[in-house]
């Protein structure tokens, strides 16, 4: 059941807008691409349009600034985020009934040790699901450039960190979206303000202290209840209780 789901979700959002018997018609790597065009959303048209001149279209539509262009058989990029390997398997499943090419990052493995950091480099990845502003900060400001090679970004196993892609750029307007502008997937499977909290709560504790932040914060929570107006984010869950 929560492998139809993810499937549902991250297969709607990417493109295939028809999903039934999607089995037999997705199979191969060419029947998916041509699915693709013709039920892409337009949140994610242009990243697939070319000109016309260099490339024999399968389909043209209106790309996001209402310009006509031509959708290639171009396969997205992907990133899944996730710290989770259960969550890594279960999308490499995914990947697999959608015929697509996914890259896995861990979270934990794309946080900056910080060598002034009261916490060693191993604790600092212990509590990195606690996603203070701080935090978001700084795995944004490293890997700006990586996230921005993607097409389609899914973030799982808990919400929050989602939080580096989701924050508003400072002097963009406010409330203009986030600030990653690509297709983003955040698949809720362990609560969508989950805490990382050790024995005693000393980690967690100290590393809130170092950041000068805390975890869940009032603008995690102002931030979250923004993405159903963002029409470039779409939030999933695996079960009801989620």
């Amino acid at each position: 059941k929560a492998r139809t789901n993810v499937i549902l979700i991250f297969a709607s959002v990417i493109g295939f807008s028809k999903i039934d018997g999607f089995s037999n018609s997705i199979d191969s790597s060419e029947s998916w691409k041509t699915t693709w065009c013709a039920y892409m959303p337009s949140a994610v048209t242009y990243h697939f349009c070319t000109e016309a001149a260099s490339v024999q279209p399968s389909n043209s539509m209106a790309s996001s600034n209402g310009e006509t262009c031509s959708c290639t058989s171009k396969s997205p990029r992907i990133l899944h985020l996730t710290m989770h390997s259960g969550a890594k398997w279960e999308m490499k499943g995914v990947a697999k009934a959608l015929g697509l090419e996914i890259e896995t990052r861990y979270f934990q493995d794309m946080v900056p040790c910080n060598t002034t950091h009261p916490l060693s480099c191993e604790e600092q990845k212990t509590v990195a699901y606690n996603v203070h502003k701080h935090r978001a900060e700084s795995v944004w400001s490293q890997h700006r450039d990586y996230f921005e090679s993607f097409d389609v970004i899914l973030v799982s196993d808990t919400a929050p960190l989602a939080r580096v892609l989701l924050e508003e750029e400072e002097g963009a307007g406010g409330g203009g979206g986030p600030r990653w502008r690509g297709r983003l997937v955040v698949w809720v499977c362990n609560r969508f303000d989950w805490l990382f909290v050790d024995q005693g709560f000393a980690l967690a504790f100290e590393d809130m202290q170092a950041a000068g932040e805390v975890f869940p914060d009032e603008d995690f929570y102002r931030l979250f209840r923004k993405l159903p107006g963002w029409p470039g984010v779409t939030v999933g869950d695996s079960t009801a209780y989620e």
